[in-house]
């Protein structure tokens, strides 16, 4: 009796989690599809067609707001080798970020994250990766307010005849040891992927070395019928077409895609006569300048229309692509 009860209040603060807002972008953006449940879809056909910028494409999925802006930053993450992200101010959304190309920036509230996503091949699996937003505490404490966005890269390119302008290029190089196009059982083959640097693996779509003698033979028959070996013209065109994935060179189709998928073939960097294990590729032409072969020149970031390297006598051969001309 007569002692005075002890009162003891506990008021819960205001939690300091930071809210993160991440708002997608996808004006302009080449290769985005949809956002379907949160997951970042891109189109493979469509971005290894129309928005190359080098060997790697810039997109600005988002930008990233803060609730606290004073006592909270954020980081971003990206968990696959093929896409890099990149720092950019949302006010001018430049395609250049202000931060080399990583795995993880931090940024400030009102900045976006740029994903930087690599080229596909014809024939490559799809690629599913996860960005990794969070909020980070000014005061070194652990972050906090994860969101994980999952990323899908569909590859829309199927291995087959691509066309260019009024050409269409065969998917495969010309040679006895190359698979037909269709086996017995009528089953079409995909033309692989083949360089030097990996001794014994798809040497057979390697194809044959043909000499500026040989394909200019009226008697002799270096390509099916119908088709022709390419001019320097041709090559001309093809040159900046040609795309570049983890160091393979392929050539896509320019059509519009039938059920979403385009096509595309692989150009082997297959050597030519006396540099047979080179990491080059040398597709012969029908035509030359100044007693050199034309001819279109692939390695592993770069083709080139040109000529040099083989004169026009016999002995000097290289690979043949074949061509046909669309009505």
């Amino acid at each position: 009796g007569g002692v005075e009860p002890v009162r003891i209040e506990f008021m819960q603060t205001e939690s300091n989690k930071a809210i993160l807002i991440y708002t997608p972008q996808v004006g302009n953006i080449e290769g985005y599809r949809n956002l379907v449940s949160d997951v970042l879809l891109f189109t493979g056909g469509s971005y290894v067609y129309y928005t190359f910028s080098g060997t790697k494409n810039p997109f600005i999925p988002y930008t990233i707001t803060l609730a606290n802006s004073t006592d909270y930053t954020w980081s971003a993450t990206i968990n696959v080798p093929l896409i890099d992200v990149g720092l950019v101010n949302s006010a001018t959304y430049s395609s250049t970020p202000t931060t080399a190309k990583t795995s993880t920036i931090t940024g400030i509230s009102g900045e976006g994250v740029l994903l930087f996503v690599g080229s596909t091949a014809p024939g490559d699996p799809n690629i599913n990766a996860t960005l990794t937003i969070k909020a980070i505490p000014t005061n070194g404490a652990p972050a906090v307010a994860d969101e994980n966005i999952p990323i899908i890269i569909t590859t829309s390119c199927d291995i087959d005849y691509a066309q260019t302008g009024d050409m269409l290029w065969d998917d495969r190089n010309r040679g006895p040891q190359v698979p037909a196009k269709y086996n017995e059982a009528g089953v079409h083959t995909a033309a692989l992927y083949y360089t030097n640097e990996y001794p014994g693996v798809n040497t057979e779509f390697k194809g044959a070395y043909y000499s500026y003698i040989e394909v200019t033979d009226t008697i002799l028959t270096v390509c099916p019928t119908g088709w022709i070996v390419p001019k320097k013209t041709h090559f001309d065109y093809i040159q900046l077409l040609m795309r570049f994935s983890k160091l393979r060179p392929f050539l896509p189709s320019q059509t519009s895609p039938v059920n979403g998928r385009y096509d595309g073939c692989f150009f082997p960097m297959s050597g030519y006569t006396s540099y047979s294990n080179i990491i080059t590729g040398l597709y012969t032409a029908q035509d030359y300048t100044n007693s050199y072969t034309n001819h279109l020149s692939v390695t592993t970031i770069k083709a080139t229309s040109g000529h040099g390297s083989l004169y026009i006598s016999a002995g000097y051969a290289a690979c043949l692509r074949c061509v046909k001309e669309i009505k």
